[in-house]
C-alpha cells in the first residue's frame, strides 16, 4: 500500500487551518496509507485544542519556534519522509480542497511519469479573494484561475502563472511539463527529497520554492502540472500584500536567488535595480538590500514576535536505533514499559528504528503491535543517520536518545524529566551508566585536544583526554557526555540542529558537545538517573574491520587532517613513554 503524506503549517491563521482541515476530510484516500500532518508554530494557541473530532490519520508537530515557510514545511516533510512516505504533498493553510481526488490524481501523475519529480494541481482563487473583485459575476467566483502551470521569467527574476485571472472553462485541464510549480500546493517523491534536499531554511520565506526547484531541475528532475484536480487559494493571507515583512523578504531573497542561478547579464540588471531601490525604495527594501550585502539570512526583522508558551503533543520521545541488536532492543523496550521507569504512555512515545539490520527485527515489531512507533531505513545510515531520522520523526518536547544496548532502571526516566523541567527544558542531560553487574562506567569527557592528551599521558591528570566519571551525588555540569543516554530538549535542536551529517558513526557525540559549548548550552550529568549499559555490544557485532577505519575517518573529519596527525603523534608518544600513575579527579563530591 502506497504511503502518502499531506503537510500544512498553521502560520497563526487558526481559522484558515481549521477550515482547510475540514475540507481535507473530504479527500478520497481509499487504498492508500495516508497521513495529514499539521505543523504548529504558534505559541499560546495550540491547534490541537481547537480540533473537533480529528481523524485518526491527523498528526500534529510543534515547531517550537518561528521557522518561516521554508523551515516549517521542511520540518513537516522530514517527518513524512522519516515515516516512510512514498510521496509527500504540501498545501498552504490558507487554501481549501477543491477536488476530492487531489491526492490520488497527483500520485497518479508521478506514477505514470517516471521523469516527474514534482507535480502541482490547478489552483483557483477562493471565492471573494480574486485580485479584481468587481470583474467577475457571482457565478464566476470560485472558477477564476490563480495558477495553471507557468514559467520562470529570468529577465525579471520572477515566476509567471499561466491562466491567472481567467475564468476556468476547462482550457487548462491537461497534464504537462511546466517550468514552474507553485509552492502553495505540490506533491514530491521521497527520493527527490533525499537526493536534492529540502527548502533552504536560511531564506525563511519567498524564493525558497524557486531555489528548491532550480536544484531539482539541475539534478535532471522534471516539474509537472495537472489540471485534473484543483484547490482554492485565499491569496496572501499569511503576510499580506505589500507588508514590510513581504517587502523585505522578497527583496533580499530575490538577490540571493539571482546571485546563485542567474546569468551575468541578469545579475547586472538586478544589481542596478537594487541600487535604485536602495536610493528611492521603501524602508524595508533598503533594509533588505543592506542585509544582503552583509550576508544576513534567516527571518525578517519585521517579523512579529509571538508571545506565549509552546504546547507539544508529546512530552518525551524516546529514540532507539537498532542495528544487529534486536534482542537487546527487546530488553530496552521492556525496561521502558516496566512500572516505575517514569514512562507515561499518555504523554510520551517510544520510537524504534530498524537501521537496515539483518537480524529478526520483524519479530520484534510483531511483539509490540501497540505502544511502539516503528520506522525503517532501507540501508544502514550509521549512528548519525539513524538518530537524525528518529529526531525528524519525533513529536516530543524532549528527545531522549538511548542506545539499543541500554536498560532503564527504576525512576531513571522520571528523574531525568523532572531535572529537565527544573532547567526549563533548556539544557542537555546525561545519566549514570552502569555495567550489567552494577559497576559504574565512565561516560563523561573533556573535548579532545592535543593539550588534553599531553595532560592525560604526561601530567597524569585523569579525564583530560579519555572518559571519566564525575565523583558526585548531585547534578554537575560537564563538557561532554556519551550519547548512550542523552536527552536533548527541542529548544536546543532549534538552536543548533541535528547531529553532524558529515559523520557516519563515532565522534558524533564529541562534535555535538563541541557545538553545545560554542553556543553556551550546558550539559549536566545526573548521577541519580541510572541506566544499565551493555557497553560495546553493537561494536562487537559489527567487527573491528569496519569500526577501525570508520573511527579514523570520523576523527579526521572532527579534528581536521593536520590536528589529527598531531594528536595521533601525541598519543603514540604517550603510550610509548608516558604513564598515568596518579589518577586525579577534578570533581568535588558536592557536585560543584
Amino acid at each position: 500500500m502506497k504511503k502518502i503524506a499531506l503537510v500544512t503549517v498553521n502560520f497563526g491563521g487558526l481559522r484558515d487551518t481549521l477550515e482547510l482541515t475540514e475540507t481535507v476530510k473530504k479527500l478520497d484516500i481509499s487504498g492508500i496509507d495516508f497521513r495529514y500532518i499539521i505543523v504548529d508554530k504558534t505559541p499560546g494557541d495550540y491547534i490541537g485544542d481547537h480540533l473537533k473530532n480529528p481523524p485518526e490519520y491527523l498528526e500534529i508537530l510543534q515547531a517550537g519556534i518561528d521557522k518561516g515557510f521554508a523551515g516549517s514545511y521542511t520540518l513537516g516533510m522530514r517527518y513524512a519522509a522519516a515515516w516512510g512516505a512514498d510521496y509527500v504533498a504540501i498545501i498552504n493553510n490558507d487554501t481549501l480542497i477543491g477536488s476530492t481526488n487531489l491526492i490520488k490524481k497527483l500520485a497518479e501523475v508521478l506514477d505514470n511519469n517516471p521523469e516527474a519529480s514534482v507535480v502541482s494541481p490547478k489552483i483557483l482563487f477562493a471565492p471573494g479573494f480574486e485580485f479584481y473583485k468587481t470583474k467577475y459575476t457571482e457565478k464566476d467566483k470560485g472558477h477564476v484561475i490563480w495558477y495553471a502551470g507557468g514559467k520562470f521569467d529570468w529577465a525579471n527574476v520572477r515566476s509567471i502563472h499561466k491562466g491567472i485571472d481567467e475564468i476556468d472553462h476547462g482550457k487548462f485541464d491537461l497534464t504537462e511539463k511546466t517550468g514552474f510549480i507553485s509552492g502553495c500546493c505540490f506533491m514530491v517523491r521521497r527520493e527527490t527529497l533525499e537526493s536534492v534536499g529540502y527548502f533552504d531554511e536560511d531564506l525563511f520565506a519567498y524564493f525558497e520554492d524557486n531555489d528548491w526547484q532550480q536544484r531539482i531541475l539541475k539534478s535532471g528532475g522534471k516539474l509537472f502540472y495537472t489540471g485534473q484536480s484543483h484547490i482554492y487559494h485565499k491569496v496572501s493571507q499569511t503576510m499580506g500584500v505589500g507588508s514590510p515583512q513581504t517587502d523585505y523578504l522578497l527583496t533580499r531573497n530575490r538577490l540571493y536567488f539571482t546571485s546563485r542561478y542567474a546569468s551575468a547579464r541578469t545579475k547586472f540588471a538586478v544589481a542596478r535595480e537594487a541600487f535604485r531601490q536602495f536610493v528611492f525604495g521603501r524602508n524595508a527594501q533598503r533594509h533588505a538590500i543592506f542585509d544582503f550585502i552583509r550576508g544576513i539570512k534567516g527571518p525578517s526583522p519585521y517579523t512579529k514576535i509571538s508571545t506565549g508558551e509552546y504546547k507539544y503533543p508529546i512530552r518525551m520521545s524516546i529514540l532507539v536505533s537498532d542495528y544487529k541488536t534486536s534482542d537487546l532492543t527487546d530488553q530496552l523496550i521492556k525496561s521502558v514499559f516496566r512500572k516505575g521507569s517514569g514512562y507515561d504512555s499518555e504523554k510520551d512515545e517510544l520510537i524504534v528504528l530498524d537501521n537496515a539490520t539483518d537480524d529478526d527485527f520483524d519479530s520484534l515489531m510483531k511483539k509490540y503491535p501497540k505502544g511502539v512507533r516503528f520506522i525503517r531505513n532501507k540501508i544502514n545510515k550509521g549512528f548519525v543517520g539513524g538518530y537524525n531520522r528518529l529526531m525528524e520523526y519525533a513529536r516530543g518536547e524532549l528527545l531522549f536518545m538511548l542506545n539499543s544496548d541500554i536498560e532503564v532502571k527504576a525512576d531513571a526516566l522520571k528523574t531525568t524529566i523532572e531535572q529537565s523541567q527544573k532547567y526549563n527544558n533548556e539544557y542537555v542531560l546525561s545519566g549514570q551508566l552502569l555495567f550489567p553487574n552494577g559497576d559504574p562506567q565512565d561516560s563523561c569527557f573533556m573535548l579532545p585536544t592535543i593539550w588534553g592528551a599531553f595532560k592525560q599521558y604526561f601530567l597524569n591528570i585523569k579525564g583530560s583526554y579519555f572518559m571519566f566519571r564525575p565523583e558526585v551525588t548531585k547534578p554537575v555540569r560537564v563538557e561532554g557526555a556519551a550519547m548512550a543516554v542523552f536527552m536533548i530538549p527541542r529548544k536546543v535542536i532549534n538552536k543548533i540542529g541535528y547531529l553532524n551529517r558529515k559523520l557516519f558513526m563515532y565522534f558524533e557525540d564529541i562534535d555535538y558537545c563541541r557545538r553545545l559549548k560554542k553556543n553556551d548550552i550546558p550539559i549536566y550529568y545526573l548521577p541519580n538517573s541510572k541506566f544499565f549499559h551493555h557497553h560495546g555490544a553493537t561494536a562487537k557485532r559489527i567487527g573491528k574491520a569496519i569500526i577501525n577505519p570508520q573511527l579514523i575517518a570520523s576523527s579526521k573529519i572532527y579534528h581536521g587532517k593536520f590536528n589529527y596527525a598531531l594528536i595521533t603523534a601525541t598519543l603514540w608518544l604517550g603510550q610509548k613513554w608516558g604513564q598515568v600513575i596518579s589518577p586525579q579527579s577534578r570533581w568535588e563530591k558536592d557536585g560543584k
